[in-house]
């Protein structure tokens, strides 16, 4: 491998367009307009402005009243808001009461400058498209879902789904990015189409039939995976410096063709497999690196691990210092691969949330470094990684993992 060298300024993405479908028209039912002191008001009275609670109050904490206090009127009045839909819903007001003990929650904003708050109170009381109010995802469902995940990202699920890229990109915005991550969620459920902060539009595909994973989870992997696959499977420009390698020169061939043929026509012809199988499956890493990103603020590098082994547990470590969420593929034994979350390293283990079934799990440092297969790395941390070290784009990430944890199964029916 090369000398140490910081890594060139990244190709820009190419953004594709999709045909949008039909989107119904919504109309908001008015929000109300009094504010309220910080203790709720108890089972049967009522707050001017809004109805009466159909539960007992749920008092704050001290550490609460204080967050709450400090909230602006706006974000007093949208807490109230939000906490008077989920009447009848415990679990939904405790968790917007937790989000109050969490300042960067709070204090996080969307691509419009938004707080969070205000983004979930935004679609409240409103009508979604037709098809996720039938699977069951309601405003008050999607508020609740999301207050879920803020609060523990590693509920995201995939289940039988081979959409662990974009499950795993969910745990990363739900850590990183919260209120942006609400927004695309809002915005999909309320008009049928989104943008990720480059501008790369996103269009509502719709959960199917018997689908196990939450309607938030469905409607998001769904819609964020087909987006994902409209980005060029392959980018020979992205792998820094070149080794004349065969597959390099299938690569090129392979950008060559995009300009005639749709992506998985080529990717059958790069790979031999059948058009059917190549939609039954993942994303390659450089959609998977276009994908983050589009969401992102910069372009992230995709990294093979094993090409370096000793620097990127090294990374890994700064950046969870850092307090970032680190998506990682892990190699099964199958020699597939399937993509994870690193939240932290202790005691010699490595903590790590599974959208397989949407659980935090635990593993022998020494046993998952020989099981990473990819990393995907912040601009301000790919320093160093050229030539080899940029990951064989034209391979796929998609796998299951049973051979460390096994299938959600009957988990995922519940949530």
């Amino acid at each position: 491998m090369a000398g140490t060298q910081k890594l060139g300024p990244q190709p820009s993405i190419p953004i594709p367009v999709r045909k949008a479908q039909s989107s119904q028209e919504n109309s908001a039912s008015p929000l109300p307009t009094a504010q309220g002191d910080y203790q709720l008001p108890s089972a049967g009275s009522a707050m001017k402005g809004y109805a009466p609670l159909d539960q007992a109050a749920l008092k704050l904490t001290p550490r609460q009243k204080a967050a709450y206090d400090a909230l602006s009127p706006g974000e007093q009045q949208s807490f109230h808001s939000l906490y008077c839909a989920q009447g009848g819903n415990a679990e939904a007001q405790a968790g917007l009461c937790q989000i109050l003990e969490r300042p960067p929650l709070l204090k996080s904003t969307d691509n419009n400058g938004k707080n969070l708050l205000s983004v979930l109170d935004g679609v409240n009381g409103k009508k979604g498209q037709s098809s996720l109010e039938n699977a069951g995802l309601s405003s008050n469902q999607l508020v609740a879902s999301l207050v879920k995940q803020l609060n523990n990202p590693a509920d995201v699920y995939q289940g039988d789904n081979r959409t662990c890229a974009v499950a795993s990109l969910q745990t990363y915005l739900a850590t990183s990015d919260p209120a942006e991550y609400c927004r695309l969620a809002t915005d999909l459920w309320e008009k049928g189409e989104t943008k990720f902060k480059n501008g790369q539009d996103i269009l509502l595909t719709s959960p199917r039939a018997g689908d196990k994973r939450n309607p938030l989870d469905a409607m998001l992997q769904e819609s964020w995976i087909e987006t994902a696959k409209d980005f060029s499977p392959t980018d020979s420009e992205s792998r820094g410096e070149g080794d004349g390698s065969l597959l390099e020169g299938m690569e090129a061939l392979g950008k060559a063709l995009l300009k005639y043929l749709p992506v998985n026509s080529v990717l059958s012809f790069l790979t031999g497999k059948k058009e059917a199988e190549i939609n039954a499956e993942g994303l390659t890493s450089n959609q998977i690196r276009s994908l983050y990103g589009s969401a992102m603020s910069a372009v992230p590098t995709v990294v093979d691990v094993q090409s370096n082994l000793a620097k990127s547990f090294n990374k890994l470590t700064e950046m969870l210092d850092a307090g970032h969420c680190v998506t990682v593929g892990l190699k099964t034994a199958s020699g597939a691969c399937h993509c994870v979350n690193v939240l932290g390293t202790n005691n010699g283990k490595v903590s790590f949330s599974d959208p397989l079934n949407g659980k935090i799990k635990e593993m022998p440092s020494e046993k998952f470094e020989k099981m990473m297969a990819i990393m995907v790395v912040p601009e301000e941390y790919a320093e160093g990684y050229v030539g080899k070290s940029i990951v064989n784009s034209i391979e796929n990430f998609a796998g299951d993992a049973d051979e460390y944890g096994g299938r959600g199964g009957g988990s995922g029916s519940s949530r």
